[in-house]
This record gives structure tokens, C-alpha cells and sequence, in this order.
């Protein structure tokens, strides 16, 4: 099914939590509500990891609080924190591994160690097993490793070897599970894939579709992976979040079956220009520190 190709870390989790609750006979709707409960609490805790980090980066209280508040206001972020998935607690344990890592100062390379690194790289592991894109924040790190200045190539090495050894480690039988049972490990939805019998060609990897521009929602952009990322980075591009117990006449119809509010799609075409914007701003604000720190 849908949660079959998932990673299992954050359902095996929700089902240990599940059992304790069932164990106290409450009602199927109270156990909902219950994780649901969860949810918000690990999203909330994920706001105070935001606002530690930027205390960490600029030891300036006020500004902390600006960030966690920021980021708890996020539409993602409140949706995700009344929604049952392991995307909360994937967001929230990528910010609490950044916070470890500086609290370890290990942004500074005398004092990496052994133990250190070892401890951090059991984290990606963990996060690994909570959902695949955690790959983009190990990549993140073994970049961040090669570009630091006053280490030898030597330690650079060793460091990145011991990083891609036991994250790679940790998570290669969850590989071994998905080649044996779709009969391959890397592809995004190994379920649809497996019926399908057909393989994501590059073109969909490397392409655009501007369609999602005007209809952020599913089925829009499906034949580009990043038009796909962008839209769902941006808006509810899955259609999750609708109320959808307050049907109207006038609903869009999705290409998942969803129905839409005529209001809220206009609010997402909107949403995914003005969004865009900003990206494109805070793209062009990242080159420049990259050109900044490249100069000196």
C-alpha cells in the first residue's frame, strides 16, 4: 500500500504509541486524536529547535524567538502539526540534529573526535530510517567536510569515509528489504513502480513544468520532479489539508479525486507566485554569501 515503500522508523513509533493507547480501551476516535496530539507536539518541539539554532548562529535571544515564532506561523508547519505523518517528525529531527551538532561546536574542526562523529552519524542513520531525504542533509555534511579549511585531504577522508560507512551501513537493509520485494532499492514510489514494470526516465528528473504555476495541485507538473518538490516545498500541492467535510458546488476536482475550494485553489496560485518569489530572492541572497565566502 501507500506506506509500504515509506521508511519505517516513524510508523514503527506510531504503532508502539498506538498499542499503549489501545491498551487503555478508548475509543478509535480518541486514539486519533490522541496521535494527533503527538503530532502537534513534535512539530512544536521542532519550533524550538529553529529558534535554539539561530541563537546558536547569533546568540541573540530576541532574534530566536522571532525565528521560532516565524517558524511555527509556517502553513506547513501548522498543517504537518494536525497531520499523522512522518514529515513532522522528519522536519523536527533534522532541526535537533543541526542544534546537537553545534552544541557540540563540531563547526569547528578541533573539536571533532571519534565518539562525536560517530554519535552524530547514528542520528542520520536515524533520520534515514524516518524518511529518505534525509540523503540531502548527509550530502549537506559531507560537502560542508570537504570545503573546510585547515584540514588535511587526509582527515577530510577519513571523516567522510566514517560518515558514508555507518549511515550507508545502518540503512542498507532497508534496502535489501525494498530490492527484494519490488526488486529494486532506489526509486521513489517502489509500489507504483513495481505494478507499472517501467522505469522514471532522466527526462523527468531534469525537466520543468510550468503548469504548476497556475494549478499548483496534483496532477499538475507530474511529468517534472522538480516542478513536483517546488509546488509541494510551496503550497499544499497534494491536496491534503482541505476540509473536505464542507463540500460546495463550485469545488475544483483534483486528479487524486480531492475536492478543492474554488477560493483556496486561487489562494495557492497566488501562494505559489508570491512563494516563488521569495525562493528566487533568497536564491540570489545565498549566491552572493557563497561569492562572499569564496572571496575571503
Amino acid at each position: 500500500n501507500y506506506l509500504a515503500w515509506h521508511e519505517p522508523g516513524y510508523y514503527w513509533l506510531a504503532g508502539v504509541g498506538a498499542r499503549l493507547i489501545g491498551a487503555m480501551d478508548w475509543p478509535r476516535a480518541e486514539l486519533y486524536k490522541t496521535w494527533q496530539y503527538s503530532s502537534a507536539m513534535i512539530m512544536w518541539s521542532g519550533a524550538v529547535a529553529a529558534g535554539l539554532l539561530a541563537w546558536q548562529i547569533n546568540r541573540q535571544w530576541n532574534l530566536a524567538w522571532l525565528t521560532g515564532l516565524a517558524t511555527a506561523s509556517l502553513f506547513c508547519w501548522s498543517a504537518l502539526a494536525r497531520y499523522m505523518t512522518n514529515e513532522g517528525m522528519f522536519q523536527a529531527g533534522v532541526l535537533w540534529w543541526l542544534v546537537w551538532f553545534l552544541w557540540w561546536r563540531m563547526d569547528e574542526p578541533p573539536q571533532w573526535s571519534r565518539p562525536k562523529w560517530v554519535c552524530l552519524c547514528l542520528g542520520l542513520a536515524a533520520l534515514m530510517w524516518v524518511k529518505l531525504t534525509a540523503a540531502v542533509l548527509v550530502l549537506a555534511v559531507l560537502v560542508w567536510l570537504i570545503v573546510q579549511r585547515g584540514v588535511s585531504l587526509k582527515h577530510k577522508t577519513q571523516w567522510a569515509a566514517l560518515i558514508m560507512i555507518v549511515v550507508g551501513g545502518l540503512y542498507a537493509p532497508w534496502l535489501y528489504h525494498k530490492h527484494r520485494l519490488y526488486g529494486q532499492a532506489l526509486t521513489i514510489n517502489n509500489y507504483e513502480q513495481s505494478n507499472s514494470g517501467e522505469r522514471m526516465p532522466w527526462r523527468f528528473f531534469v525537466s520543468w513544468d510550468n503548469t504548476v504555476m497556475t494549478t499548483p495541485f496534483w496532477i499538475s507538473g507530474r511529468g517534472s520532479f522538480a516542478s513536483m518538490v517546488s509546488a509541494s516545498a510551496l503550497v499544499d500541492y497534494d491536496n491534503i489539508f482541505e476540509a473536505y467535510d464542507r463540500p460546495q458546488a463550485n469545488d475544483l476536482v483534483t486528479g487524486n479525486g480531492r475536492r478543492l475550494a474554488a477560493a483556496r485553489a486561487l489562494a495557492s496560485v497566488q501562494l505559489m507566485r508570491w512563494s516563488a518569489g521569495l525562493a528566487l530572492w533568497l536564491a540570489v541572497g545565498l549566491v552572493l554569501l557563497l561569492w562572499q565566502w569564496v572571496r575571503g
